[in-house]
């Protein structure tokens, strides 16, 4: 504290001895001889005895005179009202005022004081009017004078402090080891406190001076360090605690993610809290995904609190926050890569739901410099997730094009499957619509995939069954044949599949229209693998197999192979 005056001093000497805040007013500048506490009018400008201007409201309480404010109440003073050499008389303040009230006063206005510091604490109520007589005691000390009237008291709703009810049971609870009901109360009575009941129900009511006796973890708090702390037992904690595994998706999801990451997937993590207005520009017509396995909610639930209005709604789709993730990257010139995200999506219904879903990014060229033709990106995208499915143990899957006007306004027309297991909709791949990488400024090619992780995961982990390396190896055949457009190849496959057990697998390996094709036709190739495990194959048998095979495909579909 730095020295004043005379005055001035001995009210801080008094903040330091009793922790009471005082104020001491030149008289003669005190119009009216008159104090009025209350509220200062709207706009009202006032100057502090530090010279800073404030402009005030109607809900500053105030200490004026018949005329003017002169202190801001249990703040600071006015600088139209402080001691100087020239003062002869003196007005000195002592009172209590609300915590709350001085620091509301205090922080609206940046000025913090000595005075603002210990009202804003709570001080005690009771010791005002001795504070008051204990100044002007030293005042007369120190400067001589006399004291001219006696003080003005307004106290007409004495302050009683409410009883604290606590138990040893809670006191053991919280301090961890055993309490002495004896001790405690001893120490309480040394406080202060007025302590009645047993250890069953203490109540306890603190003395006015100590405010910060509020709670009953306050009294523990004081009995734990007047106590000492060096008394406390060194115990070890109990606990009823019985070890838990992960629930069972948990641990099913992180061969999920790992399975990703094998397959050169970098995972992403994004707020599950997105823009609607995002959303919905990426996702476009949401009616298009509804009910077919591609997106579980056509609206996002709004937020009450949202942290900003970019993060406005909860998320349906993991592929919005993924684009997000793309242009970011391609607008740092990472013009090649594989992203994905394993994460929850949300629905209302009669309540909320989550749905644990993957999606899947991949943008960019493949081809390396050695290479003639680029792989595009939906069926590197379609490749790594079947190689995932194959992880999970899934078998028999099927993808199945789906019609134009059910395709996402975000996927190109013609580059669009969905995946189907055990004949129900799981999700599906798709190359991002021209239209979207023109209005993005998009070179690269870029494929999307979205999928109903519970739905991949069901039969993980599967049963596997051991069987030896054949001795007999297998025979490869390439047949072509002439195709529809609108035909899928998994058509065929499914047919030449049912016709020997000995086919072990059917891929395509080449699609070809142009010269030597008629319109409308593709010519589709097909690799099938044949394998007997008890003898080898030979040629006249499997010439007749594959007369079998061309045999049932134009039989079933009513096609033909090419070159006849």
């Amino acid at each position: 504290l730095n020295s004043i005056n005379n005055v001035v001093d001995v009210t801080n000497y008094i903040l330091m001895e009793l922790g009471q805040p005082l104020h001491a007013f030149d008289a003669k500048t005190i119009d009216g001889r008159m104090i009025i506490v209350g509220n200062a009018q709207k706009g009202e400008e006032f100057t502090t005895l530090d010279g800073s201007q404030i402009k005030l409201s109607d809900e500053e309480l105030m200490i004026r005179d018949q005329k003017k404010s002169v202190a801001l109440a249990g703040v600071m003073g006015g600088e139209n009202s402080g001691v100087s050499e020239s003062t002869t008389e003196l007005f000195i303040e002592s009172a209590y005022f609300l915590p709350e009230s001085v620091r509301r006063a205090s922080r609206k206005f940046g000025i913090e004081s000595d005075s603002s510091y210990r009202f804003s604490r709570g001080i005690d109520p009771e010791g005002v009017e001795y504070a008051l007589q204990r100044a002007c005691a030293l005042i007369q000390q120190v400067a001589g004078g006399e004291v001219c009237a006696d003080h003005y008291d307004e106290y007409p709703q004495p302050i009683q402090r409410e009883p604290i009810y606590i138990s040893k049971d809670f006191i053991e609870q919280k301090l961890g080891y055993g309490v002495d009901s004896s001790s405690f109360e001893d120490w309480m009575k040394r406080l202060g406190c007025h302590i009645l009941g047993d250890a069953a129900r203490w109540e306890v009511t603190p003395p006015k001076y100590r405010w910060d006796l509020f709670y009953d973890v306050d009294l523990i708090e004081e009995y734990a360090r007047l106590n000492g702390y060096e008394n406390i037992p060194e115990t070890t904690p109990l606990m009823n605690y019985q070890p838990t595994a992960h629930f069972d998706f948990y641990d099913k999801s992180r061969v999920l993610i790992s399975s990703a990451v094998t397959q050169g997937f970098y995972q992403a993590m994004n707020y599950h809290f997105v823009s609607s207005h995002w959303q919905s520009e990426f996702l476009g017509d949401s009616s298009k995904l509804s009910g077919n396995g591609v997106l579980t909610a056509s609206e996002g639930i709004t937020l009450k609190n949202p942290l900003n209005e970019d993060l406005d709604v909860m998320r349906t789709s993991l592929l919005p926050g993924l684009f997000k993730n793309i242009l970011h990257n391609s607008r740092h010139n990472m013009s090649k890569g594989a992203l994905f995200e394993q994460g929850v999506v949300f629905e209302k219904k009669e309540s909320f739901v989550e749905h644990h879903r993957l999606s899947l990014a991949l943008w960019g060229s493949s081809r390396e410099l050695w290479q003639k033709d680029e792989t595009p990106a939906v069926l590197r995208l379609k490749s790594a997730l079947e190689n995932i499915l194959r992880r999970l143990g899934c078998q028999k899957w099927q993808w199945r094009k789906v019609e134009g006007h059910l395709t996402p306004d975000f996927l190109h027309l013609g580059q669009f499957a969905q995946l189907f297991l055990e004949g129900k909709p799981v999700g599906y791949v798709g190359s991002l619509h021209p239209a979207y990488k023109a209005k993005y400024k998009l070179r690269e090619d870029v494929a999307l995939g979205d999928f109903d992780s519970e739905a991949l995961l069901k039969n993980y982990p599967r049963k596997f069954k051991f069987s030896p390396l054949s001795k007999f190896p297998a025979v490869e055949r390439d047949l072509a044949f002439l195709l529809p457009h609108q035909m899928e190849a998994g058509e065929v496959i499914k047919v030449i599949e049912k016709v020997s057990p000995l086919v072990q697998s059917v891929a395509v390996f080449d699609v070809f229209s142009g010269s030597g094709v008629a319109d409308g036709m593709s010519s589709v190739a097909f690799k099938i693998k044949i394998q007997d495990d008890t003898k080898t194959l030979e040629e006249d048998f499997l010439t007749g197999l594959q007369k079998q095979i061309i045999a049932e495909v134009e039989r079933r579909l009513s096609v033909k192979v090419r070159g006849e």
